[in-house]
């Protein structure tokens, strides 16, 4: 072999056969920190601010605290930027590309939460074990995970059918916008490994860097959160309308069971309970009240004008027979049972007009066939018609007579039953066409 091509060779051969001893990363290792200050930004001149790009890899949402108006989330802040003086050649040190460097031993960007809830502190501060991993070319990727518990304006007037968008502000801690800028590549959080919960819905993500007050870099992850609806319906919404709708029967028990109280105050305690309920799972705040609560009150308003008509309605019940009426029971009694009478004489009286009306075209149509005159025909029906009135209008006297004399008390209870009965369910079909309406403009 000639000479020169054997020191070709063995020139050569060292470059693309690579041994990394423990000696050579010690020694790459050394010769990177020697005498490098960690509290001194990287820039090769200070004039100009150095870059960090920032991306979120959102975990889990943990918590959504409504009464606090908190939200805690667990995720991962890769943050990437350039480190002159980290910079090597891989072939001096036997092909080391990459290295890893304790966080506490470097120089890293320290980001703060703007609204914490708890101490603010520096991403990754009490994470000391995660290192900061180089490249040959002097890029760093520093990418600590972190439970965070921020501040959320938490709006819950449509509860449970309420979204909430949260924003979680990080900030560059005593450093202004000439000395850092904060960049990103992407639009919104990575999920790659994200864990659904159990109450929230993630709907979208959005992520956004920006300089506030004129003064600082930010980086913002906003997260808009659905609430999972299901739980709050079964549990609190659904047993609210039944209750409504046992409210209602409390006027069909017989006056003489005597358990009309006990049972409408039952359930009034019930809905009172559903109001706590509610009420520990809320903000306490009136601007704005959440909707459910309304419904809470309506449900509660109802039942307790039913324990009052009811309470009521026995003291009229067992009243004694010998005791005289007033007008007023007595227009209350009578009302009541022309309403009814009304309602049941309603479709016999179509029967009857309907009958009527055919003999009375069958008549005057054999009258104008008889009579050549069409005035005879209209006189005839006319009377005809007014003899039929004056007929139906001494009946119904008669019968409002016989109305008058056998009124009592418990007519009038029953009488009073029939009012509560129509405008409790007037008020229930209201309130169950309210719910509706929230359901389905907001679902």
């Amino acid at each position: 072999m000639p000479p020169l091509v054997f020191m070709a060779i063995a020139w050569l051969l060292p470059r693309f056969i690579q041994c990394q001893t423990q000696d050579q990363v010690e020694a790459l290792y050394n010769n990177l920190l020697n005498g490098q200050n960690k509290n001194m930004r990287p820039a090769v001149n200070h004039a100009y601010p150095t870059d960090v790009n920032v991306s979120f890899e959102l975990f889990q949402i943990l918590d959504v605290d409504e009464v606090m108006g908190k939200l805690t989330i667990s995720g991962l802040l890769k943050m990437e930027w350039y480190d002159h003086r980290m910079r090597w050649n891989p072939i001096d040190y036997g092909g080391v590309f990459t290295i890893n460097v304790p966080s506490f031993a470097t120089w890293k960007p320290d980001l703060v939460l703007t609204e914490p809830i708890d101490n603010a502190f520096a991403f990754g501060y009490m994470q000391n074990w995660v290192n900061v991993r180089y490249l040959y070319d002097g890029m760093a990727i520093f990418a600590p995970s972190e439970v965070l518990s921020s501040a959320c304006d938490i709006t819950v007037t449509y509860y449970p059918f309420d979204t909430q968008i949260c924003e979680i502000n990080l900030y560059p801690w005593g450093i202004n916008k000439h000395e850092i800028v904060l960049n990103t590549y992407t639009t919104e959080v990575s999920k790659s490994i994200f864990s659904e919960n159990a109450e929230w819905m993630l709907d979208k993500t959005e992520t956004l860097t920006g300089v506030m007050f004129d003064t600082f870099y930010f980086y913002r992850v906003v997260l808009y959160l659905k609430r999972r609806p299901t739980f709050v319906i079964v549990n609190v919404v659904l047993p609210i309308f039944f209750m409504s709708v046992l409210n209602v029967l409390v006027f069909f028990l017989p006056a003489s069971s005597g358990e009309r109280v006990s049972f409408a105050i039952t359930v009034l305690l019930a809905i009172a309970f559903f109001m706590t309920i509610v009420n520990d799972t809320l903000p306490k705040s009136s601007n704005p009240i959440p909707t459910i609560c309304y419904l809470l009150l309506g449900s509660l308003v109802l039942s307790t004008f039913i324990v009052m008509m009811t309470i009521f309605n026995l003291r009229i019940y067992h009243r004694p027979a010998e005791q005289p009426l007033s007008k007023m029971y007595l227009a209350i009694a009578f009302s009541a049972r022309r309403c009814r009478r009304r309602s049941f004489r309603c479709q016999s009286k179509r029967i009857k007009a309907d009958a009527v009306t055919e003999i009375d075209l069958s008549k005057e149509n054999a009258i104008t066939n008889r009579r050549a005159s069409d005035e005879d025909a209209i006189k005839w029906s006319s009377a005809h018609n007014n003899k039929r009135r004056a007929d139906d209008a001494t009946a119904s006297a008669y019968e409002d007579y016989a109305d008058l004399e056998d009124v009592n008390w418990k007519t009038v209870s029953e009488a009073l039953d029939s009012i509560g009965i129509v405008i409790s369910t007037v008020w229930v079909v209201s309130l169950t066409i309210a719910i509706i309406v929230m359901v389905t403009a907001y679902s």
